[in-house]
């Protein structure tokens, strides 16, 4: 043939692969096979076999999983028959290096070296000897090869070489307006799934899910938004990053792009962000990116956020991809903007109707851990992404307690940390920081982590906890406790959140303080009526007693011989001694002081012991004394009759554990004292059954027993009300199920007082200090 007429039958092989590229049903299949079909066609040889490589990216069902690049290898058989083979991970020798070069490769031999080193063989029964391998570009930007095998050495020449660059030419265009076709196709569908959510999280989340579908070669994307009325911006989902910690960490940096990118006039295109000063940053060093189109989300005057579309190899933008990321811009903005206003209103509904909520429940229980409870349990609903608790301050101890009800939402106590269900205020916690802060400054305390890695005071109880937010609980200057909440994402509290839960910590703290009033209300009444009751019958007893002294001085004098009688008539003085004593302490005499100080050890051993003796118990009985040479003048029926009283509660609890009853454990009693300053403290141990918690909260405040099945007693309550007499206090210690129980006696040091309304010391340590 002609050189014309060689040309002619190229070009009409060629208009027909761009003809088949221009139909209105256009699909890939069938320009490949066109393509495929037209360089058979064009080199007419024998013993040759013509595949179709094509580069895509594979991406999981997950949007945070990395996409794979992937090779389609395509081989068009006799009888038309088109089969396509997946090559994930891996150039596929001398194809993949003409994808690299993006040059052609005309090898006469590729037994020879150097191609032996690289070439693959197409299939085991394959005997290729010459190879012709051409890349297929859209631009710039190689999408694929034309790989051209021959049995015969030297089959292809520069004739050859030509003509396929020509048709390899032709081909992109092809591949190229397939592959735009197909993207607008995604983008629109896109724009209907982006629009249709009406939740914010929803809608950022099917805009991560679209764009990832859509330009699967994408390396990373972050979308930062900013919900109406507030300038906090948002770190949205995304993908990709390779440390989330550090983006949200470095949001206010001066070199952070986000917010220069929400001030710029339009899209910024950076092929290479080492040349655009905007986005070279911190950020782009981190996460090794190369290329990036980075897009204002603005609509009208509203700044709504940004969106950055990174890419960790260089990546050259192409005039289909600008239209498009541009388009996907507009919709992402009206779609974020929308969902945003939606989520601010839905939310600002929640807020007050949470805290209208938790409003009635302070109004209506007395109980704290009954209100706690029901607080946690609103929180819990209205909020389920955060783990809130509170702890109460315990001032005596400087420390702060887990409350019970918290632990249904925070299970501190099935961690490696249930011992930080006490946290002592030295302990390095955040907790015990914010509550620290609120001592020094008397004022409600906020500490936001935004990111608990950045805070070394930080307890990882939670392994899923990322931010944390701890609000102190104040009232009138004085420290209650602190409210605390756990969430699992960075940043995951709004300012929205954090003023409705200072709000909720304002609620609680009412709360704290009403059931702590109402229950020194019920303490006060009830030892008041208590008193009142003891001295209507005083003066009637006393009368007795008076006549009980009579007789007994009489049995004394006129029956000497009789032993029996005179041992009645001892101990009828000494209960009448005892009646009078308990007549005394039931008044205003509790708090008068001794003539003579006494030694507080001293005493102590000897009320003890003799107690224990008419007792006539098994005990082991350890005095740890520590007050040598303090001295008291309070008076010491009313300390004497607080220390029996304790004592005879231990014994009791002692003698009614089964463990003791059966041998398997050895009652003991201690008694400890120790001073610090002008304040001592005594306190009376024992090693039995333990007061069960919820009985611990309120022994010291209601009449009850701490005996099990026992009657409602008064007696803890009038040892409260001596003490406090005394300006000292009673306490009843926390500790662990069969461990026992601790009561602790504080009394200010009076030794040069003398009368109970004179100026005491203030107590300046705690036991343990």
């Amino acid at each position: 043939r002609t050189a014309t007429e060689v040309q002619a039958h190229e070009l009409s092989i060629l208009s027909n692969v761009l003809q088949e590229a221009l139909v209105p049903d256009l699909t890939e299949t069938k320009v490949i096979r066109a393509l495929l079909g037209a360089t058979a066609l064009l080199l007419h040889q024998p013993q040759t076999r013509i595949n179709l490589f094509l580069h895509q990216w594979q991406t999981g069902s997950n949007y945070q999983h990395t996409p794979r690049p992937m090779w389609y290898q395509f081989i068009l058989h006799h009888g038309n028959i088109l089969t396509e083979n997946h090559i994930v991970n891996g150039n596929p020798g001398l194809v993949g290096h003409v994808f690299q070069t993006g040059k052609t490769l005309l090898i006469p031999d590729v037994t020879e070296e150097p191609w032996c080193y690289h070439y693959v063989a197409g299939s085991p029964i394959a005997k290729t000897r010459a190879e012709l391998d051409i890349p297929i570009k859209a631009g710039d930007m190689v999408i694929g090869v034309l790989n051209i095998e021959s049995d015969i050495v030297a089959a292809f020449g520069e004739a050859e070489k030509a003509a396929g660059e020509r048709l390899a030419h032709v081909a992109g265009l092809a591949l190229s307006n397939v592959q735009r076709q197909e993207q607008l196709h995604n983008v629109l569908r896109a724009m209907s799934a982006v629009t249709e959510p009406t939740g914010l999280q929803e809608t950022l989340a099917s805009i991560v899910t679209v764009l990832r579908e859509t330009f699967p070669e994408l390396s990373c994307l972050t979308i930062w938004y900013r919900l109406p009325r507030s300038e906090e911006l948002i770190l949205g989902p995304n993908f990709g990053l390779r440390d989330e910690a550090a983006v949200v960490d470095k949001l206010y940096d001066k070199d952070n792009a986000v917010w220069d990118v929400m001030q710029s006039d339009g899209p910024i295109w950076a092929e290479s962000v080492v040349s655009e000063p905007r986005l070279h940053t911190g950020f782009a060093q981190r996460e090794r990116v190369r290329s990036t189109a980075a897009f204002p989300l603005r609509f009208n005057d509203d700044l709504v956020g940004a969106m950055f579309l990174n890419y960790r190899t260089p990546h050259q933008f192409t005039r289909q991809e600008k239209y498009l990321f541009a388009l996907l811009a507009q919709v992402v903005t009206a779609s974020v903007r929308d969902a945003a206003h939606l989520e601010e209103a839905l939310r600002e509904k929640e807020r007050l109707a949470v805290i209208g909520e938790i409003g009635e429940i302070v109004g209506t229980a007395l109980e704290i851990e009954t209100v706690l409870e029901a607080i946690l349990v609103r929180l819990d609903l209205r909020f389920p992404h955060f783990k809130p608790y509170v702890l109460l301050y315990d001032e005596k101890e400087r420390r702060l307690e887990m409350t019970t009800a918290s632990l249904r939402f925070y299970p501190l106590h099935r961690s490696h940390f249930a011992h930080l269900r006490q946290v002592p205020l030295a302990e390095p916690t955040l907790v015990s920081e914010a509550a620290r802060m609120s001592l020094i400054s008397h004022q409600v305390q906020e500490l936001l982590a935004r990111n608990v890695a950045d805070y070394v005071a930080y307890v990882p109880v939670m392994a899923e906890t990322r931010s944390q937010l701890c609000l102190t609980l104040m009232d009138a200057g004085r420290l209650l406790g602190v409210f605390s909440l756990e969430c699992a994402q960075l940043d995951g509290f709004t300012e929205g959140d954090v003023a409705t839960l200072r709000g909720i910590g304002h609620q609680i703290s009412l709360a704290l303080e009403r059931v702590q009033r109402s229950r020194q209300l019920q303490f006060q009444q009830t030892v008041a009526g208590a008193m009142a009751w003891a001295s209507e019958l005083a003066h009637e007893i006393n009368s007795e007693v008076g006549l009980m002294r009579y007789r007994a001085n009489w049995i004394m004098e006129d029956a000497a011989d009789a032993a029996q009688v005179r041992q009645w008539a001892e101990e009828i003085e000494a209960g009448a001694e005892r009646l009078v004593t308990t007549m005394a302490m039931s008044g205003t005499q509790a708090w008068r002081a001794e003539e003579e100080p006494y030694l507080l050890d001293e005493v102590l051993r000897q009320w003890v012991l003799e107690l224990v003796h008419k007792r006539n118990v098994p005990v082991e009985v350890c005095f740890e004394l520590g007050c040598g040479g303090v001295r008291l003048r309070w008076f010491s029926g009313a300390l004497r009759r607080v220390v029996n009283h304790l004592v005879h509660n231990a014994l009791d609890a002692l003698f009614e554990d089964k463990m003791v009853l059966r041998g398997e454990k050895r009652p003991l009693l201690t008694i400890f004292t120790h001073h610090n300053g002008n304040w001592v403290e005594v306190q009376v141990r024992d090693n039995g059954p333990g007061i069960a918690e919820a009985v611990r909260q309120t022994v010291l405040q209601e009449p009850r027993s701490t005996k099990e099945g026992a009657r409602r007693g008064y007696g803890l309550l009038f040892a409260r009300s001596l003490i406090e007499n005394m300006q000292g206090d009673l306490r009843l210690l926390p500790s662990e199920p069969g461990t026992g129980a601790t009561f602790t006696i504080g009394l200010p040091i009076n030794d040069e007082a003398t009368t109970g309304s004179a100026a005491v010391p203030a107590r300046k340590g705690q036991l343990g200090d």
